[in-house]
């Protein structure tokens, strides 16, 4: 097991209410100080790379805290987001000490973000912000990291497949940002809305296989990385309360706890 990364969804809350999604939604974020406990036990354990995520870890805030501390410690800090909460006034703070930033992006069409629940209430396409902030955060930081996430789910109607579109935009407008990959995520209906709506989104795996490698033979211009769920049984998360996880065919279990442990007032970090 490699214990050098880790992805820590630092808290349940969201802007979007994507159908799919499997974030934490029965745990709570923590209070600033505490997550500062769990870091120093990252950084005992000698973790190497932090992928923050949630929710949207942007609505966490003390990210840039955490962030900070990390970056001092020598780690390598990602963050993953839907992007609405960056703009051009705050772009360059926000991302100050991020090594590399991947946007969660399904679709380029509004219709389909209304309909999986990827849209704020602000009436924005998702897909729009984030091709209007990528041209920010490459001239204030041009050698950040930058990729997109695209979660595949099962198309009921089978007339089309938004990773059609996808390509199409990311080779339209995307890679003049100097893209560094795209990730092809199969659905997971690993717990929350995602376990709910299995039988929604969830696809087959000749159909998947059958995508991963349509998309895998694509070369020459971007990097494409299709996921199946055993690529994401891989991962070590640590979840908004501080357990460190991992999951395995559908069942998550708990390795350790990472919050601070409290005895006679003083903090003893496990």
């Amino acid at each position: 097991m490699d214990t050098t990364s880790v992805c820590w969804n630092l808290t349940s809350a969201c802007n979007m209410s994507c159908q799919y999604c499997f974030r934490e939604l029965s745990e709570s974020a923590q209070s600033l100080e505490v997550n500062l406990g769990i870091l120093d036990n990252l950084i005992n354990m000698g973790v190497k790379r932090i992928t923050f995520s949630g929710g949207e870890p942007f609505m966490y805030p003390y990210l840039l805290d955490l962030i900070n501390k990390a970056h001092e410690a020598g780690i390598k800090c990602y963050v993953v987001t839907n992007g609405s909460l960056i703009n051009e006034e705050n772009v360059q703070t926000l991302l100050e000490h991020v090594d590399k930033i991947t946007f969660s992006c399904d679709s380029p069409r509004e219709i389909v973000n209304e309909t999986i629940g990827r849209s704020t209430s602000r009436g924005v396409n998702p897909y729009d912000h984030m091709r209007n902030i990528l041209p920010l955060i490459r001239y204030y930081y041009p050698d950040i990291l930058i990729d997109i996430n695209t979660v595949v789910t099962y198309d009921p109607n089978h007339e089309y497949r938004e990773l059609d579109y996808m390509i199409e935009a990311i080779r339209n407008d995307l890679l003049k940002n100097n893209i560094n990959k795209w990730k092809i995520i199969r659905f997971y209906p690993l717990r929350g809305k995602a376990l709910s709506n299995k039988d929604r989104f969830s696809i087959e795996n000749d159909e998947f296989l059958e995508i991963k490698k349509e998309y895998e033979s694509e070369n020459g211009y971007l990097t494409i990385d299709v996921r199946n769920i055993k690529d994401i049984d891989n991962n070590l998360i640590v979840s908004p309360c501080g357990y460190l996880k991992q999951s395995l065919n559908g069942e998550e279990k708990i390795l350790v706890d990472l919050k601070p442990a409290v005895r006679k007032g003083r903090e003893r970090h496990v």
